[in-house]
């Protein structure tokens, strides 16, 4: 009968119980390293709101107000980039054995004799009504930055493992 020796294996299986455990603190810079990628892009989508001149013609992406997307009597842009300005990243969340890091629309302002909140100006911003055309602005903006978010999320991760010889 054959036997079988291996040595280091005890040392494998810790360095992988070491990965399966990821510190909260590194997850949390994972979480804010992406928050960090996807809030700028969702202010720059964000100022692209209004009418522009042009704007959507060289990227395809036609939520500019012009003669095809355009309301009946609306001849001049309303965008006044508060909604864009509102964009902030929020505090970790933590529930259970989640972390979430929330980048959302802060604040409210007033219309009329009402206060209206920026996250449901953006919330109609991106889905429309029946009398706004949608304009899928964080949709698009989260596109654009998917790998970005990832690369930078896992460059914190890789200097984790540097960290612990893995």
């Amino acid at each position: 009968m054959a036997k079988l020796s291996v040595d280091g294996l005890d040392g494998l299986i810790l360095s992988l119980e070491e990965v399966a455990a990821i510190p909260d603190d590194v997850v949390n810079k994972m979480l804010e390293a992406e928050a960090q990628i996807v809030a700028p892009a969702i202010r720059e989508e964000a100022n692209k709101l209004g009418m522009y001149s042009g704007y959507g013609t060289e990227d395809g992406n036609f939520r500019n107000t012009s003669d095809t997307n355009t309301l009946p009597g609306q001849v001049r842009s309303y965008s006044t980039g508060k909604l864009a300005r509102s964009v902030k990243i929020g505090k970790m969340k933590v529930k259970g054995a989640q972390r979430q890091k929330y980048v959302y629309f802060a604040g409210s302002r007033k219309r009329g004799k009402q206060r209206v909140k920026n996250s449901e100006i953006a919330f109609l911003n991106e889905y429309g009504t029946r009398t706004i055309n949608a304009r899928n602005f964080v949709f698009v903006a989260i596109s654009k930055v998917t790998d970005q978010a990832v690369k930078a999320s896992a460059a914190v991760y890789d200097k984790w493992l540097k960290e612990k010889g893995l």
